[in-house]
């Protein structure tokens, strides 16, 4: 099958460029290689290790960003497009679509949120699977942080414009793919026709199991618990959930308690904004920011903590931590969609006193051990290659019969 494929945004999973979102644009790309013939638009850096070996073919395709603020406005406000999309537009990715027939291709997966500013340039006869990491109308605060009335009128312009790329976006695709049961749920209230599929995020590469030796003993000298925590805390709710954590559930253990752990934190952040927030008494708290090897970082822990409110975005990091059978502590929105059963293979916690309880049964090692290898059970098939290249190609399959 022949897939024109496009992504506003380069595939990476390996580099200190990195997001959620790049690295599950990524993973779509090796799924969708298995069954298809594909056709990459993307900009650059090309750099992937994946895209340099790959036997299909790729166009570069670098943002040009021709249109003036004027001009900008004016198409947002008749297209329907989200105005920060604009700074991705590329001018040859167009005039690749200008060319492309229904008979070059049989179906065009949209990659990624902004691709979907293309899809009314898709040629109709050729079937659209539009891929959602972020349903935009979701990420935007109701009520605008300045009082003043130049940011209430923006923040209402932006809102607008989220909800009606959103809803034409979900009613113009054959099919919309979303990463969250939330996420369909919101697409499917703007647009109830629409054929919504939800196809879990994971990582496009399987994370390296951690040895059970060392979710059993500390190798810091103090002989604290490593807790790490993996996310960018540039994003808002990921910044949330670390205050949340710090601020809310760590003061409900004892002085005690608190001081058998070390909290890492992993991922780009204000690195002294955030070690503001960090409490005082015996916690033990670290920000590394970005880390080239992540693997070395989870083999020197003893256990994660996912304390993140909200079913939309990318979850990679949770599939990663969770994959490399890290005892964890969650919410429940952490862990949507993931064979993770409660107090078996990991403790879902919804309020601060839970979570504290969460961490004190951390402290116990046969309890690590016990979630430890539950997780790794439970995480294997999940993350499977073979079974989601088949719901790929399953996908591809249903939009075109929609398209007819």
């Amino acid at each position: 099958m022949k897939a024109l494929v496009i992504s506003t945004a380069a595939p990476d999973a390996t580099s200190e460029n990195q997001t959620g979102s790049t690295n599950w644009t990524l993973r779509l790309l090796r799924l969708l290689s298995y069954n298809h013939e594909i056709t990459l638009l993307a900009p650059p850096p090309l750099d992937e290790p994946f895209l340099k070996q790959a036997a299909f073919s790729i166009i570069e395709c670098p943002p040009d960003n021709h249109f003036g603020k004027c001009a900008r406005f004016i198409k947002s406000l008749r297209w329907k497009i989200y105005p920060s999309m604009w700074h991705q537009r590329s001018s040859k990715i167009e005039r690749s679509l200008a060319e492309a027939t229904g008979d070059s291709f049989d179906v065009c997966w949209l990659l990624d949120d902004y691709a979907g500013m293309y899809l009314r340039e898709v040629p109709r006869n050729l079937p659209i699977v539009f891929c959602r990491h972020f349903v935009l109308n979701m990420g935007l605060p109701v009520k605008s942080e300045e009082r003043n009335l130049a940011s209430i009128i923006k923040l209402g312009w932006h809102r607008r414009l989220a909800t009606s790329f959103d809803r034409w976006t979900a009613k113009h695709s054959n099919i919309t793919v979303v990463g969250t049961e939330e996420s369909r749920g919101n697409l499917h209230s703007l647009a109830p026709d629409a054929k919504i599929i939800y196809f879990p995020t994971k990582p496009c590469y399987l994370p390296k199991p951690i040895a059970a030796k060392s979710i059993l003993r500390s190798k810091r000298a103090d002989k604290r618990i490593v807790a790490v925590f993996v996310g960018d805390m540039s994003f808002p709710r990921n910044e949330d959930a670390v205050d949340w954590l710090i601020s809310k559930a760590l003061p409900l253990l004892s002085e005690e308690e608190i001081s058998h752990f070390h909290f890492k934190f992993i991922g780009r952040t204000n690195k002294e904004k955030m070690e503001n927030k960090a409490s005082a008494g015996n916690s033990s708290v670290e920000f590394t920011g970005f880390v080239d090897d992540l693997s070395s970082h989870l083999a020197d822990a003893q256990c994660t903590v996912i304390p993140v409110f909200g079913g939309n975005g990318v979850r990679i990091k949770t599939v990663t931590l969770l994959g490399s059978g890290l005892p964890a502590v969650s919410t429940k929105d952490g862990i949507e969609g993931l064979p993770i059963k409660n107090g078996v293979d990991a403790i879902i916690a919804n309020n601060p006193k839970s979570f504290a309880e969460g961490l004190r049964q951390m402290l116990d090692v046969n309890k690590r051990k016990s979630l430890a290898a539950n997780c790794r059970i439970a995480m294997a098939s999940f993350l499977s290659e073979d079974e989601d290249a088949n719901e790929i190609m399953r996908i591809s399959e249903q939009a075109i019969k929609a398209n007819f």
